[in-house]
């Protein structure tokens, strides 16, 4: 058997054992619609607490920074990962960039001291930014260890 038959026999099977929208997915869709909406209709009942122009102009401004800002950056970052780093080190270090954008975004909030109040010494007391700091050099010695690591792995096959 040829190559070629291998993988028409291969897209074959792969056909018929995962349907397109299958009952899991339309289960997810009508969960997640529903979610979505108990969602809005939650801010429109409570309209003066939650402010649905507001929060539709920050959703429109999020939406617009992720399509013209964030995306373009992890593609370009991406091909530029793809370009100057060999197989083993673009996953180490893709996985590193992953790691420290998660815990960026998470922290950020806490960097900034939203809900700090004087009045209330209580909330937000750490020193976040040091704490963001020491995640972010923990993630990239574990990098550099596996980049090592994957580096010595290498040669040693050579």
């Amino acid at each position: 058997m040829s190559r070629s038959e291998d993988r028409s026999e291969v897209a074959d099977r792969g056909d018929r054992t995962r349907p397109t929208g299958g009952p899991v997915f339309w289960v997810g869709v009508v969960v997640g619609w529903a979610v979505i909406a108990i969602g809005i209709k939650g801010l429109l009942d409570d309209s003066v607490a939650t402010n649905p122009r507001a929060v539709g102009r920050l959703f429109i401004q999020t939406a617009l920074l992720h399509d013209l800002v964030l995306a373009p950056l992890v593609c370009g970052v991406g091909l530029l990962l793809a370009r100057f780093l060999r197989p083993p080190l673009r996953a180490i270090v893709g996985g590193g960039l992953i790691a420290s954008t998660i815990v960026s975004l998470y922290a950020f909030p806490f960097v900034r001291g939203y809900g700090r109040s004087p009045t209330m010494p209580s909330a937000l007391p750490l020193n976040y930014g040091r704490g963001l700091l020491i995640i972010l050099a923990v993630i990239w010695t574990v990098v550099a260890v596996l980049a090592l690591w994957a580096r010595r792995s290498v040669r040693s096959t050579t």
